[in-house]
């Protein structure tokens, strides 16, 4: 290798030790950020949607177990405070900012308004099309008959 080649590969490898250095140094983000995100984001609404639709499972296997404490389970404080730790391992404080700003946005706050509902829908066309699938194998296996209604 030349002398010239081994500068500007000594140059690169510094370069890219330098750039990893400084991503492992990013701030942190906040408890406030991220809280400040679930609510541009919508995820504080359905973070909490999420755990009533738990609800009534949990009251199945708890049935004993007084109602404060499954009201205490809904609370925005107990459901974002839950799921910080997460977002804080994978996002930065940077990061945080530039999707509060995204959230901010026209197109943002219209993402947020709807993502719900695409993915309730996205769920619903998967959910059809799995039973789809199930039957017409049931079907070529001959293992599926309609019984006549009987009235």
């Amino acid at each position: 290798m030349t002398l010239q080649k081994t500068n500007k590969l000594t140059q690169t490898l510094g370069a890219a030790l330098l750039l990893a250095t400084i991503n492992c140094q990013a701030e942190t983000a906040s408890d406030n950020s991220i809280r400040e995100f679930f609510t541009a984001s919508g995820q504080e609404s359905q973070l909490i949607e999420g755990m009533e639709a738990l609800l009534p499972m949990l009251k199945q296997l708890a049935k004993n177990m007084p109602d404060d404490l499954f009201r205490e389970l809904t609370k925005t404080d107990t459901v974002a405070g839950s799921v910080i730790p997460i977002y804080r391992k994978y996002f930065s404080e940077e990061e945080i900012q530039a999707l509060i700003a995204f959230y901010k946005t026209p197109i943002g706050r219209k993402y947020a308004e709807l993502a719900g509902r695409i993915q309730r829908e996205g769920m619903e066309v998967n959910a059809k099309q799995a039973q789809m699938t199930v039957i017409n194998y049931q079907i070529q296996k001959g293992n599926f008959t309609i019984e006549p209604s009987k009235k």
